[in-house]
């Protein structure tokens, strides 16, 4: 006697036919819940990739904020140096002119202070 497996077609397909209705039904029901229209990547996909264009723009804008931020810092940073050098420089020379103006002993010290401001 031949093995006979039993099955029902109609029942299969109804089965499969079930499986799927409830797959959408849990989408619909994550849209709904999230609030979202998009929850996955497979939802829409030209949606997502818009998306990420657009915060990937967003990271590139902030970091050219920051950026620039730090080269007006910096800037600002250069421009008080060389303030503060060129006066200095100013005192520098006036104390040089002062020096000069004294009599020889101070103008000893003068060329000492000179040879040595290097070191």
């Amino acid at each position: 006697m031949p093995v006979t497996i039993n099955t029902n077609s109609a029942a299969t397909i109804a089965k499969n036919n079930l499986n799927s209705s409830n797959a959408m039904l849990q989408k619909s029901l994550n849209r709904l819940s999230s609030g979202m229209k998009i929850v996955n990547p497979s939802d829409d996909a030209g949606g997502l990739a818009v998306s990420m264009k657009m915060s990937a723009a967003i990271k590139r804008t902030d970091a050219v904020n920051t950026n620039l931020a730090n080269g007006v810092a910096n800037a600002t940073g250069a421009a008080n140096l060389a303030a503060l050098t060129q006066s200095n420089a100013t005192g520098a020379i006036e104390n040089v002119a002062t020096l000069r103006a004294s009599n020889g002993a101070q103008s000893s010290q003068l060329n000492f202070r000179l040879r040595h401001a290097d070191h």
